[in-house]
């Protein structure tokens, strides 16, 4: 057997043969929302990553904000508007198909300009969202913090 075969082989069962941790399978249709006048959320959280559903309204703001975690946005459907840095130097539209990458500790606000499904993920997870915790915007705020 050539070496790189067996080298990709005996790294196969290296990896087979290591002690896993269970793979964990989520459905959509049996996470609940969390919900607010403009936005409906669904939150799946990992140890190291936070993946989000939302469903945002036409003229759903979300207030200027920063945090820790990296954030993507993938607009699924839709388009959001997005005002980035401290000055807002940088302006840019999200549509369909489209990702923004946010990184760490940089200003952002936001505003659907249609109404939108977006997937954001956040790493580390968002902990002052907690993993099925209420989002401020569920708690009367406007869509902030997202």
């Amino acid at each position: 057997m050539p070496m790189s075969q067996r080298t990709a082989r005996l790294s196969w069962e290296r990896i087979t043969a290591m002690p896993e941790r269970a793979a964990t399978l989520h459905r959509w249709s049996e996470i609940p929302h969390i919900e607010s006048t403009d936005l409906r959320r669904q939150m799946i959280t990992g140890e190291r990553v936070m993946l989000t559903r939302a469903f945002r309204r036409q003229g759903c703001v979300v207030e200027s904000h920063r945090h820790d975690n990296e954030q993507m946005t993938y607009v699924v459907q839709g388009k959001l508007q997005f005002w980035i840095g401290a000055g807002e130097e940088q302006c840019v539209v999200v549509s369909s198909g489209e990702v923004l990458l946010v990184p760490s500790n940089v200003p952002h606000r936001a505003l659907a300009l249609e109404d939108t499904v977006e997937l954001d993920i956040f790493s580390p997870p968002r902990a002052d969202w907690g993993a099925s915790a209420p989002s401020p915007a569920s708690r009367g705020a406007n869509a902030a913090d997202a």
